[in-house]
Formats: C-alpha cells, structure tokens, sequence
C-alpha cells in the first residue's frame, strides 16, 4: 500500500512537517481472541528514537472500530 505524507504539528519532535501515514496488518486480543486488523499510525523521519511512531485521536478512533470488526468477522 501506498504511504501517504502530509504536514502536521509533530508530537515527537514538536515541530511542524511532513510525516509519514503509514499501514501495517497487526495483531490484537480482543474478549479473548487474538484478531488480524490493519493499522495506520505516523511515523516521524525526523528523530533518532525508537519511540516514533504516533496516532491521532481520530486514527485510534478508527483502529478500535477495525479490531471489532475483525472480531465479529472471526
């Protein structure tokens, strides 16, 4: 999938610039049941830190509805 890049206020490195919209398939326990679902988070280029990786409240918003639905499916 293509990666999308857009210019936001950065929580990692507080500066504004382009940072990358990034989608991985993950793995996550939900009432017990281990469920395959895809996640976006942004990943700042920008630091040294492992700790790079960040979600907007929106994203996780929509990271939850997708482990759910990847449990009703199951």
């Amino acid at each position: 999938m293509d990666n999308k890049r857009i210019s936001v206020d950065c929580p990692i490195c507080n500066r504004v610039h382009e940072l990358e919209l990034n989608i991985r398939e993950t793995k996550g326990l939900i009432k017990g049941e281990v469920v395959e679902y895809e996640e976006k988070f942004f990943e700042c280029p920008d630091t040294e830190s492992e700790e790079n990786e960040f979600v907007s409240a929106s994203i996780m918003d929509e990271k939850l509805l997708r482990a759910r639905d990847a449990y009703r499916t199951k």
